[in-house]
């Protein structure tokens, strides 16, 4: 028989057995919730909001914490708050700074903080500790690729609360979430940088849409390549009958006489490189209907291999021609006031040097209707003071001379906004040589100024990169040429990506693409304020840099080739090398040539390219040498 005592200590034996296999059970299903966790974390949408809800629940929920949150790095001196639970939930969207605080030493040294109690760790703030009552709390980097990303910061209301094997178990998630936030957050930032691209050309055209007068832009071939809807209205033709083609409409000049064909508006401001304004015309459109115009042709920049274009702006004033011929002279300025919008009308009597304005006068130049009195001092005041002697002799000129007059000027408002009207009127004069009676119209053109100024501006800029295009950079290049008159040096260097064909072949044209914005980057932040950088096209660029001597040239390329050759790391958690093949030429002679200048870069780019690649070489006064 086994004694009493043997039968308790085989008891004994047996509860420290069971104990021992509940407790590894218990360990062994806490690490079974951990693995889930992250498993949930690394294979959850990259959607930046979830991720970070997901994040504090699980994080939360793994260490039985109180409460937990994600904080987002910002401008590296701030950190934001950007999701939160538990005792820390009133915190959202609060910013606290990165010094001072047990978050911002997580940052700093790149390694988890773990406090016992925080409202007696000195390294962080006891006072906000005490007020939200956290006693433990562990702090851990989000960091990936050796970038900060924030901190995932789990608290409890307890001293002591946390272990090493919570700590353990925090890092693994923080890992796991670092990965994941990063991807998400550079996806983000991708979405909303392509949807403001979308909402600015959405913009463009809406502006377009919104203008009354027809905007058309004729390449050198005399072929339509921008027609906006008021154009498709006048014309009486739709835009995909119009664009490609060359315009179907006969122009004649207001007697009915046909109007040569060099002497058209925008054939003379193609190849006179000058504004035609105010030009009155009666196109006969494709149906037969004749429609007279008021237009204005502006050139467009001219492309390096000779090529030009114009852009014309035009109104339908057909009706106002024939309300012209029915009703008296004070009838049609009433009319063209009330059927034309942002219109005012004025009259002057010099005699009595009494002048009348109409309500929308007053408020083309920022003024209340009738709230101050009307003098020729009251013009000038309102009139840009740039634009005032311009106003002056005009003025006095009309007066003199009589008959019809038109002006283009700026009024400066009381805000500060500048508006430009178009000014057109006719002075009567008496039988003994002296001005009896001014009258005319105001027109708020500055819509149609902008336009212009955007179609100017989108005519030389890449669509892809934001640098300039060729035309821009052509036109640099002659400016700097033209300043070697005084002395100096102007530096040309062609750029070509060795390895843009491989990304393209390897990860599609998008990718590509995203290698050539970043090497735009990588470009403007090597030149000096004043350089022109340039796309022209595929995968090269052109800079010019005036004041430059040989060896600095020199010593850009080499930073350029050294640039390049850095790994990209691109959307999608691509890493891609592209390396470049770099040209230089410098010239000190006022008379080059442009093409002979990029034609000895593209030699000297090639002599590199031919040397391996990922190297430079200066063809400059006919000596060539590789870098």
């Amino acid at each position: 028989m086994v004694a009493p005592e043997g039968l308790a200590r085989v008891a004994d034996l047996a509860g420290a057995d069971a104990g021992a296999d509940a407790g590894a059970e218990l360990a062994l299903a806490h690490h079974r919730m951990a693995l889930d966790a992250i498993e949930e974390v690394a294979c959850a949408p990259a959607q930046a909001s979830l991720l970070l809800e997901l994040c504090v629940e699980r994080a939360r929920g793994l260490v039985r914490a109180d409460g937990a949150a994600v904080e987002l790095l910002e401008d590296a001196d701030e950190l934001l708050f950007a999701a939160t639970s538990g005792v820390l939930r009133d915190l959202l969207g609060v910013v606290q700074p990165v010094s001072g605080t047990l978050c911002g030493h997580a940052v700093r040294t790149r390694d988890a903080v773990h406090t016992a109690d925080a409202q007696l760790d000195i390294r962080g703030n006891r006072e906000v500790a005490a007020q939200l009552g956290v006693r433990s709390a562990v702090s851990l980097p989000l960091q990936q690729d050796r970038r900060h990303i924030g901190v995932l910061l789990v608290v409890s209301e307890r001293a002591g609360a946390f272990d090493d094997e919570d700590i353990a178990l925090l890092r693994r998630l923080a890992r796991v979430a670092s990965a994941r936030l990063d991807y998400a957050l550079a996806r983000d930032a991708r979405r909303r940088s392509e949807e403001a691209l979308a909402a600015s050309r959405q913009r463009y055209r809406t502006v377009l849409a919104s203008i009354d007068s027809g905007i058309i832009a004729l390449d050198e071939l005399d072929r339509v390549v921008l027609v906006n809807p008021a154009a498709e209205r006048i014309l009486g033709q739709p835009a995909y009958e119009l664009i490609g083609q060359s315009p179907g409409w006969t122009v004649c000049h207001p007697d009915g006489t046909a109007w040569p064909e060099d002497d058209l508006p925008m054939r003379v401001a193609a190849r006179e490189r000058r504004v035609v304004p105010d030009v009155v015309l009666l196109a006969r459109r494709a149906d037969g209907q004749l429609r007279w115009l008021s237009a204005t042709a502006s050139p467009l920049p001219e492309a390096g291999d000779g090529r030009y274009g114009a852009v014309i702006c035009f109104s339908d004033i057909t009706e106002r021609r024939n309300e012209a011929e029915r009703l008296r002279r004070s009838e049609r300025l009433l009319a063209e006031t009330q059927r034309l919008a942002r219109i005012g009308s004025w009259d002057y009597d010099p005699v009595a040097d009494r002048m009348t304005w109409t309500d929308q006068m007053y408020r083309l130049v920022g003024l209340a209707p009738r709230s101050i009195p009307l003098s020729r001092e009251l013009c000038l005041a309102v009139t840009h003071p740039d634009d005032r002697a311009i106003v002056r002799v005009a003025g006095t000129e009309a007066l003199r001379q009589g008959g019809r007059v038109t002006l283009a000027l700026r009024a400066l408002l009381a805000t500060g906004e500048v508006r430009h009207l178009q000014i057109t009127g006719e002075v009567q004069i008496g039988s003994d040589g002296r001005a009896v009676r001014a009258w005319g119209s105001a027109q708020d053109v500055t819509e149609r100024h902008r336009a212009q100024e955007e179609l100017r501006r989108m005519a030389l800029t890449d669509p892809l990169t934001g640098l300039g295009n060729r035309l821009l950079l052509i036109g640099r290049l002659r400016q700097a040429i033209g300043q070697l008159a005084h002395g100096g040096h102007v530096a040309v260097i062609a750029i070509d990506l060795d390895g843009l064909k491989a990304v393209n072949d390897t990860h599609g044209h998008a990718t590509g693409d995203e290698l050539l914005r970043e090497t735009a980057i990588r470009l403007r932040s090597v030149v000096r304020e004043g350089d022109t950088v340039a796309r022209f096209g595929g995968d090269e660029f052109v800079l010019v840099c005036a004041g430059m001597e040989p060896s600095g040239a020199a010593r850009l390329a080499e930073r350029i080739v050294t640039e390049i050759s850095a790994p990209y790391h691109l959307p999608g958690r691509v890493t891609a090398w592209a390396g470049a093949s770099v040209g230089v030429t410098v010239t000190t002679d006022p008379g080059a040539d442009v093409d002979r200048l990029l034609a000895q870069a593209d030699r000297a780019l090639y002599a590199a390219k031919g040397g391996g690649g990922n190297r430079y070489a200066v063809d400059s006064a006919g000596a060539r040498h590789a870098g």
